[in-house]
C-alpha cells in the first residue's frame, strides 16, 4: 500500500499540465487528460465516453451539465474549460479569471530558475501550487496559514503520503516566502511529520545561488 501511494504521489508531482475541456464534433466534448490511472478511472465513469488513440484524448456526450460534471469529477485539479462551453452559472471554485493562475505559476517558475532548482523540482512545485489554488478558487494572497493547514490535512485524508504532503508544504513556503515576499507564519510551517523531507525536491542543486 505504501509503495502504491508513493507511485501515485510521484505521478501527480511530475504533472503540471492542465486538464483541457473543449468542443468536439457535434454532440461531443473533448477532454484532454495528462495520464494518470485515477484520472482515467474517473473519465471512464461517464457513460458514452470514447478514447481516441490517434488524437490521444477522450470525448464524452455533450449535455447541459457535462461541464459541471467534469469540474466536479476533477475537483481540486487544474482544469481549463473552453469559454464556449462554460455554463452561465459556474461554481465559485471556477469563477476566477483563467489567466490568474498561469501568471502566478510563471512568476514562481522564474524564481525557482533563478535559485537553481532543476526542471523536475520546478514541475513538482508548480503542480502543488496549481492544485492548491484550484482547491480554494482564490488567489494565494487571500489565503493564510489556516487554509494551508486545512489543505495539507485534506491531502492526508486523501491518503497521500507524508512525503507528498511535505513536498507540498515546501512548495507553499517557497511561494509565500520567495515569490509573494510575505513574512507570514506559513514560511515557518512545520512538516506534516517531524523529520520527514520531500525526496529530491526540497533543496536547490549544490552551488546554486541563495538570494
Amino acid at each position: 500500500m505504501a509503495e502504491d501511494l508513493g507511485q501515485r504521489a510521484k505521478s501527480m508531482t511530475e504533472t503540471v499540465e492542465p486538464i483541457q475541456v473543449k468542443p468536439g464534433e457535434p454532440g461531443r466534448v473533448i477532454v484532454v487528460i495528462p495520464y494518470d490511472p485515477e484520472r482515467v478511472a474517473k473519465i471512464k465513469s461517464i457513460p458514452g465516453r470514447r478514447w481516441h488513440p490517434e488524437e490521444k484524448c477522450w470525448s464524452v456526450p455533450r449535455s447541459e451539465d457535462i461541464v459541471e460534471r467534469l469540474l466536479s469529477l476533477f475537483k481540486g485539479e487544474w482544469v481549463e474549460v473552453d469559454p464556449s462551453l462554460r455554463p452561465l452559472k459556474a461554481e465559485p471554485l471556477y469563477r476566477r479569471e483563467a489567466s490568474k493562475q498561469p501568471q502566478i505559476l510563471e512568476r514562481m517558475d522564474q524564481e525557482l530558475k533563478l535559485r537553481g532548482y532543476g526542471a523536475r523540482t520546478r514541475k513538482a512545485y508548480l503542480g502543488h501550487i496549481a492544485r492548491f489554488i484550484n482547491f480554494y478558487g482564490k488567489e494565494p494572497q487571500d489565503l493564510g496559514e489556516a487554509e494551508v493547514r486545512r489543505y495539507v490535512l485534506h491531502l492526508l485524508d486523501e491518503r497521500k503520503s507524508h512525503t507528498y504532503a511535505n513536498q507540498c508544504i515546501s512548495a507553499l513556503k517557497f511561494l509565500y516566502g520567495k515569490v509573494l515576499k510575505q513574512s507570514s507564519s506559513i514560511v515557518n510551517l512545520a512538516p506534516a511529520e517531524e523529520g520527514t523531507q520531500a525526496t529530491g525536491c526540497a533543496e536547490p542543486r549544490e552551488g546554486a545561488p541563495d538570494f
